[in-house]
């Protein structure tokens, strides 16, 4: 997606390619973490790490980059 906005990130783009599935995972483990240890979480603690997840997964998918192929 950077790369149809004219960024080029050349090894990143690729790094974040390659290992999208496990930083995926890393994403949902670190909300399952802050949710679970938190000792009392309410609403809004919830509302802000669904947020962040999001912003998370979007900055993910706009730094994922194919490698090109010829």
């Amino acid at each position: 997606m950077a790369a149809h906005a004219g960024l080029r990130l050349g090894v990143v783009g690729l790094f974040v390619h390659r290992f999208k599935p496990w930083s995926g995972a890393a994403i949902h483990a670190m909300a399952a973490i802050v949710l679970f240890t938190w000792s009392y979480p309410i609403m809004a603690v919830v509302i802000w790490t669904a947020v962040i997840v999001l912003v998370a997964f979007a900055i993910r998918e706009f730094l994922d980059t194919a490698p090109v192929t010829t």
